[in-house]
């Protein structure tokens, strides 16, 4: 999926919808990555979220930036940006979400389910301009506490946001404009449980550069 095609679904409109059951995760969740091309800036190999169903803590594993994580707070405008190679952390602010029309972008709900990180999976299908763009797998049961107004640039948090109220993304296909597989990502593990407060601090020696003051 090219990244024009992968913004402009996280820019569509929210759709109608009671389809599931709904429960604020809270625990870990760790997921894969696998694409066809590797210099696309979006080129982890695999990461995790941390939530308590307020506070994030999302770790990339990117082979060419090395460890980065988002640390964040649901409904809170500011973000930051850990550099573990570089011991650099970017304190910055959060998008607006964007929830305009968008006629391009068509959701096909399917009947289809499968198991996933032993969870139930619901399949749908995301069109642009008549043409697949993704296949994804929404979780039966879970979902992220992100109904704010500030929105988490990540395929994970940006879709499910405003495509589906929410509701985890267990398995991503995105197709690139020849209809070909190009990025894939699959949840591994589900692990729920308590997170303790301290999670979510910030690593100490790094040098912090806020991008929030105006110059």
């Amino acid at each position: 999926m090219t990244k024009s095609i992968l913004w402009l679904i996280i820019g569509c409109t929210l759709f109608s919808s009671s389809l599931f059951a709904q429960q604020i995760f809270k625990g870990k969740l760790s997921y894969r990555v696998t694409q066809s091309n590797p210099s696309d800036s979006l080129s982890e190999t695999h990461g995790h979220i941390i939530t308590d169903g307020k506070k994030f803590r999302h770790c990339l594993m990117n082979p060419l930036k090395g460890k980065e994580e988002i640390v964040f707070e649901a409904d809170k405008k500011i973000v930051y940006l850990v550099k573990h190679r570089t011991k650099k952390i970017l304190k910055a602010k959060l998008p607006t979400k964007f929830f305009g029309n968008n006629s391009k972008v068509t959701v096909q709900h399917t009947e289809e389910i499968k198991k996933i990180a032993n969870e139930t999976a619901r399949k749908t299908i995301v069109y642009e301009r008549g043409i697949k763009a993704a296949e994804i797998w929404i979780s039966d049961r879970y979902k992220w506490n992100l109904t704010g107004k500030y929105g988490v640039n990540h395929v994970l948090y940006g879709i499910s946001s405003v495509l589906f109220h929410d509701h985890i993304i267990l398995e991503i296909q995105a197709y690139d404009a020849s209809r070909k597989a190009q990025k894939k990502i699959v949840v591994s593990h589900l692990d729920k449980g308590n997170i303790p407060p301290h999670t979510f601090d910030l690593p100490k020696g790094f040098k912090i550069i806020d991008k929030t003051k105006k110059r």
